[in-house]
């Protein structure tokens, strides 16, 4: 479809299998080892955020979600996905 795809994560073990994983399924992604804030303070933009069961790790979750808003280009679209808040889901987690 065209798009330019960024994938990031706090933690470079999850890059490295992420990467691994792109790789397998021939898929090309910019991994990056880095933070939402970090991304939004190098001045980073993107038509679309995805932030899919991440905001449960986020130690400040205002931070992380005016970060990612700095980086929504005009128009842009963020979707938020989390876990649900049981106890089953949370010992998953």
């Amino acid at each position: 479809l065209g798009a330019e795809v960024v994938g990031a994560d706090a933690s470079a073990t999850n890059i490295e299998v992420a990467r691994l994983h792109a790789a397998e399924v021939g898929v090309t992604v910019d991994y990056r080892a880095t933070t939402a804030e970090d991304l939004a303070d190098a001045g980073e933009k993107f038509d679309v955020i995805l932030n899919m069961e991440v905001v449960e790790h986020v130690a400040d979750i205002d931070l992380f979600v005016a970060k990612c808003g700095e980086m929504l280009k005009p128009g842009g679209i963020m979707v938020v996905a989390t876990i649900n808040r049981t106890l089953k889901a949370l010992g998953l987690a």
